[in-house]
């Protein structure tokens, strides 16, 4: 919850989830100003277009991803750059593996997390890379400024 957030801890989260992607971004829109355009894909999160009550700082980052996306998107477009993020929900990384595995039933822990989402399953990292691959390819030439929910639906949910 938000009072039990430290400055620290505020600090690091918006070091590593914005300020980076800020970085990023600013150093690699210079270098394609240069060679005539690109595209960026900025990984943002489902919890971009929502709040989550225990994870404020995260919440408040990946919105700030969302918005330096879109803002960037707008104010590029004119130099051939496409600025767009990934929104993923629960992916089968390393670290929700990890998650699983410290409840001493693994499997029981991934059907609990796959339960919340109309497939009944968590997605695949894969699955993000695609739209990645799609993001940054010239199929997606007219897409800009956009978030690109990849959650199995999960958002759709109003229950």
């Amino acid at each position: 919850p938000l009072h039990e957030t430290t400055n620290e801890g505020w600090d690091h989260i918006n070091n590593v989830n914005l300020k980076a992607v800020f970085w990023g971004m600013k150093h690699g829109v210079l270098a394609m100003k240069e060679t005539g355009g690109g595209s960026i894909v900025n990984t943002a999160s489902a919890l971009s277009l929502v709040g989550d009550p225990f994870l404020p700082a995260y919440t408040a980052t990946k919105h700030g991803v969302l918005g330096l996306t879109r803002a960037a998107g707008a104010a590029y477009a004119l130099d051939g750059i496409r600025v767009n993020c990934v929104c993923p929900g629960d992916m089968e990384t390393p670290m929700i593996i990890k998650y699983w595995e410290a409840t001493g039933d693994p499997e029981q822990a991934r059907i609990d997390m796959g339960a919340a989402y109309p497939a009944k399953k968590i997605g695949h990292p894969r699955e993000v890379a695609q739209m990645i691959v799609f993001l940054i390819s010239d199929d997606s030439s007219y897409v800009n400024a956009s978030a690109m929910v990849v959650d199995g639906g999960l958002l759709s949910k109003c229950y």
